[in-house]
Formats: C-alpha cells, sequence, structure tokens
C-alpha cells in the first residue's frame, strides 16, 4: 500500500505489447505504486518502446508529477515511480510522428481524472478542471478513430460518473500526423459501479466520415452507407426493433469540407440564368453572385470572394486564434513546439477514409463499429475499396447489434481500468469475440486484476435469457495454476457453435 510498494511485471505473456503499459502506469499512477516493466513489446517486429508511447508516458509522468527510468526509444525495461498529482492544469504532448493520439489519452485520462493535486483548494474550477491538448495521427490505422473517443468511449465513462470532453482541433492522417485533439477533463472525486446488462432498443443511427480525400471520395461513401442501411436495417434482440435511416455527423475540422455536392446542384438550379457561378476555394461549394454584385465588384476596389460566407468566418476565427496565441507566451512556446519543427521529414500524406458508426439504444448504451482505408502510395481509393469498406463496417455494427451485447471488445478493453478502480460490483455484457482478437481483452483484466486487486470473472451468456439480471451471486473464482478462469455457464469453451456474450464481472477496489 502506496509509494513503497514495488510492483514486477514481465509482460512477455499475452498481449505483448504497448496496451500492457498503458494499463499498468496507469493503475500505478492512481494506486501510488511503484513499478517496473520488462520485455515491453518483445514479440514485435520493432520491440521497446515506440515514440507514441514515450510520448504517452512522458504526459502521464507531467500530471503524476512522478519519476521515470529507462524511457528511450526502443527500451525494453521502465521503471515508474509514481508522484501525488501536479498543481498545472493545461498538458501538452506531441508525439512528432502519426502516433494515435486516443492512444495516447488512453494513460493520461485515469490520472487526470482522479489524481487528487496538492496545493490547491477543491472549491476552485481551476482545480477541477484540466485541459489535455494532444497532436499526432486522430484517424489512423490500428489504434482507435478520436471521433471513437468522443461519440463512443466518453458516453460510457458518463456512466462511471465521469465527465470529459472531446474537441477536434486539426485531423491528423499517416504519415504525417500533425493533428490536434483537445480533451477537457473534470476531476472525479469518486467512481460508480455500473452495470450493463441490457441492450435496450435502438433509438438513432449515427455516422461520422472522415479522410483527406476530394469531397466527391467522401460523397460517395456517405451514399454506400445509406443505402447498405436501407437495404438491411439495424436490428437488435428486444422487441425486433430496428433503424435504417442514418444520421451524417462531421467533425469541426471537416464541416465545411463534408457539405453534400447534391446542395450545390439543387442552389444552381434555382438561381437565375444571368447569376454568376463561382467555387469557394476551400470547401468546393458553389457561390452563386447575382449580376448587380458582379457589377459591383468590377465597377470599384472590391475583389470578388475567392470563399464562400462559411470559410470567410472560419478564417476569420483562426486568424484571430492565431493572433491571439502570439500575445500568449506560453500559448507562443507551444506553437514553436508544434510548428517551427518539423517532424515529418517532408513525407506526404497517403490517401486515407474512414468511417465511424454508432448506435444509441434506449439504456443507454452505444453500440459501434469503425474502418479506415488507406490508397497505396500515389494511387487513389477506388469505387470497390469504398464500397467494401461501407460493407464490413456496416456488418460489424449488424452483427454487434444482433448479438444482444452491451459493447464491444476493443471499447470494453478501454473500460477495464475504470471497472477495477469502481467500488462495489460491475457488469459489462461484450460481443463474442473472434478468438483472434480474444487475447487483447483478457490481458487488460490480468493486467488490471494483478496491479490493483480487483476481482474479475468472465461468463457466457446468453443476452436473450431474463435471468441474465439476476446474476448476483457470481463466485469469482481461479483455478489451481492461478490464472484467472472463466465460467462459461454450462459450456465447455468459448469457442462453442453458438455464439454467447461474454458477460465481464467486477469486484472492484475503489478509491
Amino acid at each position: 500500500n502506496g509509494i513503497n510498494c514495488r510492483e514486477l511485471l514481465n509482460i512477455s505473456v499475452l498481449e505483448g505489447g504497448g496496451q500492457i503499459v498503458r494499463i499498468a502506469l496507469s493503475i500505478a499512477s492512481v494506486l501510488f505504486k511503484t513499478i517496473k516493466i520488462s520485455n515491453i513489446r518483445a514479440g514485435r517486429l520493432k520491440p521497446g518502446l515506440a515514440a507514441q508511447h514515450l510520448e504517452g508516458i512522458h504526459l502521464l509522468n507531467s500530471i503524476s508529477n512522478g519519476t521515470i527510468q529507462g524511457d528511450f526509444l526502443g527500451s525494453a525495461t521502465i521503471e515508474y515511480f509514481p508522484g501525488h498529482g501536479c498543481t498545472e492544469n493545461n498538458f501538452i504532448s506531441d508525439a512528432g510522428t502519426a502516433g494515435s493520439v486516443t492512444l495516447m489519452a488512453q494513460i493520461a485520462l485515469p490520472a487526470a481524472v482522479l489524481l487528487r493535486p496538492k496545493g490547491s483548494s477543491p472549491n476552485t474550477l481551476d482545480y477541477n478542471l484540466r485541459h489535455i491538448k494532444l497532436r499526432g495521427g486522430t484517424n489512423v490505422p490500428f489504434s482507435p478513430p478520436i471521433d471513437h473517443s468522443k461519440n463512443v468511449l466518453i458516453p460510457f465513462l458518463e456512466k462511471f460518473g465521469i465527465r470529459i470532453s472531446a474537441q477536434i482541433l486539426k485531423r491528423g492522417y499517416y504519415p504525417r500526423g500533425q493533428g490536434i485533439a483537445q480533451f477537457r477533463v473534470f476531476r472525479c472525486t469518486k467512481l460508480f459501479p455500473i452495470d450493463c446488462r441490457r441492450q435496450g432498443s435502438l433509438i438513432s443511427l449515427n455516422a461520422s466520415v472522415f479522410g483527406n480525400v476530394s469531397p466527391s471520395v467522401i460523397t460517395s461513401l456517405e451514399i454506400s452507407l445509406k443505402q447498405n442501411f436501407s437495404l438491411s436495417p439495424l436490428i437488435t434482440i428486444e422487441c425486433g426493433s430496428s433503424i435504417s435511416e442514418l444520421e451524417l455527423k462531421s467533425g469541426l475540422d471537416d464541416e465545411a469540407k463534408l457539405k453534400y455536392i447534391s446542395s450545390d446542384v439543387e442552389q444552381t438550379k434555382s438561381s437565375n440564368s444571368s447569376d454568376k457561378i463561382s467555387i469557394c476555394k476551400y470547401c468546393h461549394t458553389t457561390m452563386v453572385f447575382t449580376a448587380a454584385e458582379e457589377e459591383k465588384f468590377l465597377s470599384s476596389r472590391y475583389q470578388k470572394p475567392s470563399y464562400c460566407k462559411s470559410c470567410q468566418a472560419l478564417r476569420k476565427v483562426r486568424s484571430q486564434k492565431r493572433a491571439a496565441d502570439a500575445v500568449d507566451s506560453e500559448e507562443r512556446l507551444v506553437a514553436q513546439k508544434f510548428s517551427d519543427v518539423d517532424t515529418t521529414h517532408g513525407r506526404k500524406e497517403v490517401q486515407t477514409l474512414g468511417v465511424q458508426l454508432w448506435a444509441v439504444t434506449s439504456t443507454g448504451m452505444v453500440l459501434q463499429s469503425n474502418i479506415t482505408i488507406q490508397s497505396a502510395k500515389g494511387n487513389c481509393l477506388s469505387q470497390e475499396q469504398i464500397d467494401d469498406a461501407a460493407r464490413v463496417v456496416c456488418d460489424k455494427l449488424r452483427a454487434l447489434s444482433l448479438s444482444g451485447a452491451c459493447i464491444d471488445t476493443f471499447t470494453a478493453d478501454q473500460l477495464i481500468i475504470y471497472l477495477a478502480l469502481s467500488p462495489g460490483r460491475s457488469y459489462l455484457l461484450v460481443e463474442p469475440e473472434p478468438t483472434d482478437t480474444c487475447l487483447h481483452l483478457l490481458t487488460a483484466i490480468t493486467v488490471a486484476e494483478q496491479l490493483s486487486g480487483a476481482k474479475f470473472s468472465v461468463h457466457l451468456v446468453n443476452p436473450a435469457d431474463d435471468q441474465i439480471e439476476t446474476i448476483e451471486d457470481i463466485q469469482l473464482t481461479k483455478d489451481a495454476s492461478g490464472s484467472k478462469a472463466p465460467i462459461c455457464s454450462g459450456k465447455d469453451s468459448l469457442s462453442s457453435t453458438t455464439k454467447m456474450c461474454r458477460l465481464i464481472v467486477c469486484d472492484g477496489v475503489g478509491l
């Protein structure tokens, strides 16, 4: 108990990657445990810590006000001595590459939410509110897109009593990165256990399409998504509820770029024949000028605008922000760190296109699926690739909805640390998991159980069974070897012919 307790963690087993480092250091920082981690990413092609892992570790250390040994590129062993929190409430981290900002946020958010900085009054807003600005890849392969954090992860964290908001200031793609996301985090005095055992009926179906491609490619994916759901609606097992209407949303950075071409066509058709048509240089929408306006531009010193009114307002806001940043000395140092040093080495972005789907249910669950695809260098994405991406991401969401689960695997493993730190018993009904990805969630549970002292068990259940809400007397057991033994509710193995959901039960340690 306390900072003198030292944990030794060899992560050459199980998943063995950066996920273990993130979970282990986050729990150690909150519980004030000194920890030594060895064999980091031993099975990877490039073993040891990468740039995004290092930046996330340094960010966590800044929040904790602790000490790290072995924090360098390629390091296979680190030792972490957590502090008791930093009084500073503004944190900035730059991966210098297209390293995922969402993975950097994963390691930092638990400490930002739960650590109590010394020397501040708990009654002041500055004490409770923290700003974390991250720069890197916001939408890159092999990591959750920032749209997932904003629309899926945060609603689940709110169930624990956590208040976080995410803002996309600029999107960053592989390999240049340079995207910027900002998190506003309110410190939480206590966590609450959660009960996610009932999926409920569908309320809304949403999509956020992103990419560094032309507006026509974005529109093509949006149309393909709508057609996919119109042909095969999203259905849940509860009362057979279904939904086929897809509501398209866009991030702040892409708001002007994702306007429909169809709206431009309608605007052009409705204009008079004497009107003049121009195209906005930024968002490529159609601008219509009357004959009187054209004459004004020709007969006066006023120059014909190259941007539509929305983009003019956006450029004005950005100009004012740059001016304000230049006045403030702290922000000027940030600008120097983010802008003056070119860490991309002239690398050009490859074409990236992706979508985040999420469906909200009557019980407050958020079902999700996402996909990010890239073109080969120098090539453009084909219509076949776009249609395949739409089909795959829609099929994933349909499978999750029909399973009766409350959460997907990839979101669930991000919640394990909060389950362990919450007081009392929590329930999480997770989708049936293919054998090729089951190690990820098992790793998160194993590490959280070892470091926090929380007790986990996994049960195979049928979501359609009314008795799922009466499971109160589950015995959390371990097998003779000391490893976690899933209780399979009458099934002999996790790979049964009838895919059943996994009910994760956790008795958390509280804070």
